[in-house]
């Protein structure tokens, strides 16, 4: 007996993550089954049994969108389902690194630090009260007429100028005198 075709369009975008969604928790073979089936994340009998009550339930996917559980310890159902945004879906993974239940990136978006520089910060220990600082270990002003000021801090005043012209003159006397003699 032939199977009967879905009433919306199988080949699509949506297609495909229905049918992704119902693998990773049915296929004991397949890599995602672990963090899936495998951890008691079920799809709903609904679901799993008919593409048009996923597409009935969930519209059609949107171009940049994806399929997002909203509690990550619960499985696919409508109530639990909703298309969101990739961002908005790796906000919402388990391994999303949180900062008082933030997540990393929403946090660096706000204050202006770095979603990275706040996870080697709370990897390293950094005291809590200091972690969305803009810079926690952030360099001292190096004095006028040093290397430092005229290279790091771009400083151009005419001391920092005359260091760099006598530092740039006693490297091409040192490189002078280590050349071999032409005969």
């Amino acid at each position: 007996m032939p199977k009967d075709k879905w009433l919306n369009p199988s080949g699509t975008s949506t297609y495909y993550v229905w049918r992704n969604m119902r693998r990773r928790c049915t296929n004991i073979n397949d890599a995602s089954y672990i963090h899936y089936g495998g951890r008691g994340i079920t799809v709903c009998p609904e679901w799993l049994e008919s593409y048009d009550a996923f597409v009935k339930d969930m519209g059609l996917k949107k171009k940049g969108m994806t399929l997002e559980r909203l509690d990550t310890n619960k499985g696919y159902s409508p109530d639990n389902c909703a298309w969101v945004t990739m961002r908005d879906n790796l906000n919402n993974r388990r391994n999303t690194v949180r900062i008082k239940d933030v997540p990393v990136t929403i946090l660096s978006d706000k204050i202006g630090v770095k979603a990275d520089t706040l996870r080697k910060r709370l990897r390293y220990g950094v005291q809590e009260d200091k972690l969305c600082l803009p810079r926690v270990n952030a360099p001292k002003e190096a004095l006028h007429g040093t290397r430092l000021r005229y290279e790091r801090d771009g400083c151009r005043c005419s001391a920092c100028k005359d260091y760099n012209a006598e530092r740039a003159r006693q490297f091409r006397l040192k490189k002078k005198q280590n050349q071999p003699e032409k005969i």
